[in-house]
C-alpha cells in the first residue's frame, strides 16, 4: 500500500496521470511474475490504482 501511496501522491504533485498499471513480482530464484492492465480512464487516483494493483495480485496467486 505505501507504495502506491508514495506513486499517487508523486503523480499528484508532479501534475502526472496514466492508465497502465503493471505488477511485477520476483520470487527468490529470480524468476519473474509480471501482469498488467489498463484502465479505461487515466488517474492518479489512490483507490483505483490500488484495486487495480490488488487485482492484478490476485490475478498472480491463482496462475501460480
Amino acid at each position: 500500500r505505501s507504495l502506491v501511496d508514495e506513486l499517487s501522491k508523486k503523480m499528484i504533485r508532479d501534475n502526472q496521470m496514466g492508465k497502465q498499471i503493471s505488477l511485477t513480482l520476483r520470487d527468490t530464484e529470480f524468476h519473474n511474475a509480471v501482469r498488467s492492465t489498463t484502465l479505461d480512464h487515466y488517474t492518479n487516483s489512490y483507490p483505483q490504482i490500488l484495486q487495480a494493483v490488488e487485482n492484478l495480485k490476485d490475478l498472480l496467486s491463482y496462475s501460480r
